[in-house]
């Protein structure tokens, strides 16, 4: 006969998962802030016995509970569950304990690919606890997951890029234009299994809009799925408290936690492994918001491996990895991209053991595909980075982002292992005409210095140069990249290849349009995109004025998968015809 010793934990408390409301108010600084403290978690298992029995909860752990089937009661085994720092797992009566870390501010767990996603009264993602830790005591901390009654194998991965809301009229356009946006899209498309994911930038350094922006990301109802579609978070720079800045990395991000709960998380829909981190390192209070560089510190690395090793068989699996800064060429203390020394090859390389791997990525408000050849995963393919245009554009003033690209978000069908294919979606437009806009590169703006045969000009002390197109057809290609997209004139039944520009290219439609209708300052560098997704071929009739009887064709071949998305249009934009203008209390519509 075996005997077992219990603990019994009468002052235990179980947390509940639903989100609770927060303060407005900045909240107080958290007590005795300091990075330097080293983590105490040591990813303890606790006891497991070959018949399942009661667990013993060690004394020493600070932090224990039970993860539970919502429909049987029984314990889930193996679910990874993490204080941010360190992971552990369930036991085989879904029972967890360990040393929580004390900078932990939450406890949570990576969802496994065939139970739900728990969401609150919100309809937001819940897998974490909400209640303040209390280290002076052990902490319970009790989860139910439901099963899966549907295969999510397959499933639809939305990209929302900097939403960066800073005034309420920017928060109304969200609600107005964008979540009705994702209503009708999903609602007449054949896409199923569908999750949202932010790319960073929520806000625009305003903090008192974290209630507005948590309600809106919320309760966004579609008539498919569950009926609703759910949004995960990814904390961006302008996310980042600047109040806090001179106190901590750590300090800048708690009221971010507070509305959204942990900024490093994961999560498994089928047969993908989702990774969510922050990649923002503030080092200083700025002009009312944080200067920082983009990269990250030990701790997360350490993390991330730990995470890493909780997925089984990730030679056969997909990751998408998430971050609000670019990674693409690596910088040197910056916020451009992830920094060489801030474990830029470090985070690379551990992608390169699964499948494939895609970086879901926001922060500039233009598009950009990267191929990372350097890093190849096991499907011998490199990991393919991501930039999204921002479903602000350029910061609400318009429908377009600085390089003409619409405002919008982009939509990515995952099919087991793998990304199948992708598409770009603009606001208020159809697929098919979110890709392309043609202009006519005699075209001038009179109310405008340059025009499309400008070369080289120097503009508040900078030295530019651009490519002379002057008599040339000019396809922007919003999302076009030189390896996956091949683009075509057909005029009067003959094909005329177009060429990709050999420089850098101002868009001075767009940048017409935003210094002289959008009343932007002509010095303000943000204004100032240049971009390579242009493609041009000399007009075959003399004038791309006159031309009649032509299409551009764009071919978009997906890497990976080899699908061919083909995109049309036979229209030739005219000055500023369907752009807006917006103030907050005006609206212009060309």
């Amino acid at each position: 006969m075996n005997t077992y010793k219990f603990l019994f934990l009468a002052s235990a408390t179980v947390l509940c998962l639903t989100l609770n409301s927060c303060e407005e108010n900045l909240p107080p600084l958290p007590e005795a802030v300091n990075p330097n403290v080293e983590a105490t978690a040591d990813a303890a298992e606790g006891n497991t016995y070959t018949d399942v029995q009661p667990t013993v909860i060690d004394p020493k752990n600070n932090v224990y509970g039970y993860i539970t089937d919502k429909t049987t009661g029984k314990g889930v085994p193996n679910v990874p569950v993490t204080d941010g720092y360190h992971y552990t797992k369930t036991d085989k009566n879904g029972c967890y304990q360990f040393v929580a870390d004390s900078r932990a501010r939450n406890i949570y767990y990576s969802t496994p690919a065939d139970y739900k996603i728990e969401v609150n009264t919100k309809k937001m993602p819940a897998f974490f606890s909400t209640t303040q830790l209390d280290f002076t005591k052990q902490n319970r901390i009790d989860f139910t997951l439901e099963k899966l009654n549907k295969d999510e194998t397959n499933f639809t991965f939305v990209a929302i890029s900097d939403p960066q809301c800073k005034y309420t009229w920017h928060a109304d356009r969200f609600r107005d234009e964008s979540i009705p946006d994702f209503q009708s899209t999903f609602n007449n498309g054949s896409w199923r299994n569908i999750y949202g994911m932010t790319l960073g930038d929520i806000l625009y350094d305003d903090h008192s809009l974290w209630g507005t922006m948590q309600s809106l990301l919320g309760n966004i109802t579609i008539n498919k799925d569950y009926g609703y579609f759910p949004i995960f978070n990814c904390i961006g720079n302008h996310d980042h408290n600047y109040n806090y800045a001179n106190v901590s990395d750590y300090a800048s991000t708690i009221t971010y936690v507070n509305y959204f709960g942990p900024t490093d998380y994961s999560f498994n829909r089928g047969k993908a492994h989702i990774v969510v981190m922050d990649n923002v390192v503030v080092h200083s209070l700025g002009n009312n918001t944080c200067n920082y560089y983009a990269g990250y510190n030990e701790e997360q690395l350490a993390w991330l491996k730990e995470d890493l090793a909780c997925v089984p068989n990730k030679e056969e699996m997909l990751l998408i990895f998430v971050g609000h800064i670019p990674f693409r060429n690596g910088g040197t203390d910056s916020g451009g991209n992830v920094n060489k020394t801030r474990h830029y090859s470090d985070v690379l390389n551990l992608m390169t053991d699964f499948n494939e791997a895609h970086i879901m990525i926001g922060h500039t408000h233009y598009p950009q595909f990267y191929a990372h050849n350097g890093y190849k995963t096991r499907n011998g393919q490199p990991i393919f980075e991501h930039v999204h245009a921002a479903i602000c554009g350029g910061w609400w003033w318009s429908n377009l982002c600085t390089d003409g690209t619409p405002n919008g978000y982009a939509i990515y069908e995952v099919t087991g292992n793998t990304i199948k294919n992708y598409y770009s979606k603009a606001t208020g437009k159809s697929i098919a005409d979110s890709q392309i806009r043609v202009y006519n590169g005699n075209e001038t703006y009179s109310d405008f210095t340059w025009d499309w045969g400008t070369t080289s000009w120097t503009q508040d002390g900078n030295s530019f140069t651009s490519n002379n197109l002057k008599g040339k057809v000019i396809a922007d290609v919003f999302y076009g990249d030189a390896n996956n997209w091949k683009v075509d004139l057909i005029y009067n039944g003959a094909t005329y290849p177009m060429t990709q520009v050999t420089v850098s290219q101002r868009d001075w439609n767009t940048y017409s349009f935003f210094i002289n209708k959008c009343g932007r300052s002509i010095t303000n560098t943000s204004w100032m995109s240049q971009k390579m997704h242009y493609w041009t071929v000399t007009a075959p009739n003399g004038n791309p004025a006159t031309l009649t009887n032509w299409q551009v064709v764009a071919t978009h071949t997906i890497p990976g998968s080899g699908i061919q998305n083909v995109y049309t249009t036979s229209t030739m934009q005219n000055g500023y015809k369907s752009y807006i203008y917006t103030n907050g209390t005006t609206r212009t519509e060309f």
